[in-house]
């Protein structure tokens, strides 16, 4: 047994044995750590685009199935509140046509005047406002669906692809994103601390044995 634990302290074998574990530990450390706090599509999809990673493969296969189907279910939402702002905006208008005839009437006296003048500048700054949110919620539909676009084109539109598939996919690293190589630093140190002090103390053990 003491000749066993001793042959396990050469130096050649430490060396392999920290290599080989070494290895392992920082691949598999690595790799959990980025598909759960790195970039991948997966991530992205959850955080910015509120698609669940157990759902990813479903709502690509239904983007696949039917694009804008699903764009237009997914914006729906959205697309309800456009309605409304452009109703709002459309009977603003309306009435902004009744008041600037009312003003063009000469037998109107110029207090009543100036009294439509300030209801046509509250209606014009009514207007502005709501075309202000339209613009902005048009955008943030433009945005979204740019998005999902980009998200399936990475992760690919093979329709060969199993779940499991998609699902890999749905983890691959974005090699371009600086918290993934902050994630790999940090274990690469950790990873290096341990075997530390796991082969210091497996030493220990074996100068223990000895005595």
């Amino acid at each position: 047994m003491v000749a066993f634990l001793a042959f396990l302290i050469k130096p050649a074998v430490v060396g392999l044995a920290k290599y080989a574990i070494g290895t392992l530990a920082f691949y598999f450390a690595a790799k959990k750590g980025i598909e759960t706090f790195g970039s991948t599509p997966a991530n992205r999809a959850e955080q910015q685009l509120g698609i669940p990673k157990d759902k990813l493969p479903e709502h690509r296969q239904k983007y696949l199935d039917d694009r804008k189907g699903y764009l237009d279910e997914r914006q729906e939402a959205h697309k309800k509140e456009l309605d409304e702002l452009y109703t709002k905006v459309q009977k603003l208008e309306e009435e902004k046509i009744q008041v600037a005839t009312k003003i063009n009437d000469s037998d109107i006296s110029e207090e009543e005047k100036a009294k439509l003048f300030a209801q046509l500048a509250s209606l014009d700054s009514q207007i502005k406002d709501f075309k202000g949110q339209i613009a902005k919620k048009e955008k943030e539909i433009s945005n979204d669906e740019k998005a999902i676009d980009d998200l399936f084109k990475e992760i690919g539109k093979d329709t060969s692809l199993t779940t499991e598939q998609v699902q890999n996919r749905g983890n691959t690293p974005d090699l371009k994103a600086w918290i993934n190589w902050g994630i790999i630093f940090v274990v690469f140190i950790v990873v290096i601390m341990v075997i530390k002090m796991v082969m210091g103390l497996f030493k220990s053990i074996v100068k223990g044995t000895k005595e």
